[in-house]
């Protein structure tokens, strides 16, 4: 993954770097929950996620022709 510490800010003849403050963890916490809630909810509707009030797994069994089955191996 690539993290950037900052914007690129458009200038005259180009742009640039601008750097930025630290995020409040309060803010950055409660982002990742709303993505979270969302990306879950999204996972449900396709069936590919079954969650309930103490877990959440994928089920990508339930596909028929699921492009994962070339990268699962028998080997446990």
């Amino acid at each position: 993954m690539l993290f950037l510490d900052g914007v690129y800010v458009p200038a005259q003849g180009g742009v640039y770097s601008r750097r930025l403050k630290r995020p409040n963890t309060a803010e950055l916490e409660l982002l990742i929950y709303r993505f979270s809630e969302r990306i879950g909810r999204y996972l449900e509707r396709q069936d590919l996620l079954a969650r309930d009030k103490e877990t959440s797994y994928l089920t990508l069994e339930s596909r028929d022709d699921s492009t994962m089955d070339a990268l699962r191996s028998d080997i446990p």
